[in-house]
């Protein structure tokens, strides 16, 4: 009858976990509140959410119930697979500990000697596509943990990654929406400008994908030499842009390979580049970067004419695809700018020099459109026949 009564708990638990989680319900509270049940309906001392952290060696205790006061939030646990939370990750199954002394799978942390730990289970929280911790209960009694058991575990962990996924979910649309706003400003002002800031680009790139430098750099015509010749900061980053004009190409060959044939550059850890990029990983630790994006910008026959990248220097991170995605559309505006600007430069000096000519051999020169009956003459024609530009019409 105790065991009817207790497994009825349990599942009016995981109900009312799971009515709390799809309310959308703050993720901390979800994480105390998941604790809490956990070892009230296992009638167990100890309990705890570990967060894996992105470099996936260490975790956070993220949520607990029974440990010492001060810890829940700061202590950080190794995650190797000779750890107990490392084991669970690595064995993408429920682990069961019955006596903790005569354990020879995974090594204890002093956490389990410090609070004299006897037996205990684990599982992992993860969503369809990566972990976000493990959930454990631990008790100083000799216990052996039931199929039910496992299955009440296992289920408050589902539910806590399916509260996870929930708002990843949400925080994806919503910064869908914030790049949507951003590629619409961006497009505003290459449409509305004849001269458009490029820095200004770049501060609203660099601010919707939370960088803290974001700039441009352009080839010389040879593709020799590289310059930095836009640049936005956050403040938080030293300005770059006067120690990076005139830069020999050679000094970053496995850099420029990728960029010359088209390839993105993604580092989510500057510490982790290959040992063929070390002069490039010298150069960019001496800018203070710790992860950085960056992508090519191309002429319409695919040669490389500079690129763009985004630096932040604080941490590293990984990189959304759709925020590389964006930065690769954005990057095609700039070529196009680039590729229009020239045009035009080119044009007016072409006008200029048949202007010169024109003085020299006193010539002109005129044409009528024949829809609008409009006639424009070269500014040689008008002083051939002396007349005024601004008073003369046709």
């Amino acid at each position: 009858m105790e065991e009817l009564r207790m497994r009825l708990a349990q599942q009016a638990a995981v109900a009312e976990l799971g009515q709390l989680a799809l309310s959308g319900t703050d993720l901390t509270f979800l994480l105390n509140k998941s604790v809490s049940i956990s070892s009230e309906c296992l009638d167990v001392e100890y309990c705890k959410i570990l967060e894996l952290f992105p470099d996936n060696n260490t975790m956070l205790l993220r949520a607990g119930v029974g440990w010492k006061e001060g810890i829940v939030g700061i202590a950080v646990i190794s995650a190797k697979p000779d750890t107990h939370a490392g084991y669970t990750l690595l064995s993408n199954e429920p682990i069961i500990v019955e006596d903790l002394s005569k354990e020879t799978r995974f090594r204890l942390s002093p956490i389990f000697h410090d609070n004299d730990l006897v037996s205990g289970m684990s599982v992992i929280i993860s969503d369809r596509t990566k972990p976000f911790g493990v959930l454990a209960v631990h008790t100083k009694r000799l216990r052996k943990f039931s199929k039910e058991d496992v299955c009440f575990l296992q289920s408050i962990a589902n539910i806590i990654a399916m509260a996870i996924e929930r708002k990843e979910s949400e925080k994806q649309l919503k910064h869908r929406i914030v790049i949507e706003t951003m590629l619409s400003d961006i497009s505003r002002l290459f449409m509305s400008a004849p001269e458009v800031d490029l820095n200004m680009v770049l501060k609203i790139l660099g601010e919707c994908v939370a960088v803290n430098r974001a700039y441009i750099f352009e080839l010389s015509k040879d593709g020799n030499k590289m310059s930095n010749t836009y640049e936005w900061c956050d403040g938080k980053a030293d300005p770059q842009i006067n120690n990076l004009q005139d830069i020999d190409v050679a000094i970053a060959p496995w850099w420029m390979s990728k960029l010359r044939v088209g390839e993105n550059i993604i580092i989510p850890d500057l510490d982790a580049l290959p040992t063929e990029a070390a002069s490039e990983k010298e150069g960019l630790k001496a800018q203070a970067i710790r992860s950085l994006v960056v992508v090519p910008i191309c002429s319409r026959d695919g040669s490389l004419i500079g690129f763009m990248g985004f630096d932040d220097t604080e941490k590293t991170r990984s990189w959304s695809e759709d925020d590389v995605k964006v930065l690769r559309v954005v990057s095609d505006i700039v070529s196009y700018h680039f590729i229009h600007q020239k045009a035009e430069y080119a044009l007016r000096k072409s006008e200029a020099r048949l202007a010169k000519a024109q003085k020299v051999a006193k010539l002109g020169s005129w044409e009528r459109n024949l829809i609008t009956n409009e006639l424009l003459c070269s500014d040689e024609t008008y002083s051939i026949f002396g007349l005024n530009p601004d008073e003369t019409t046709f």
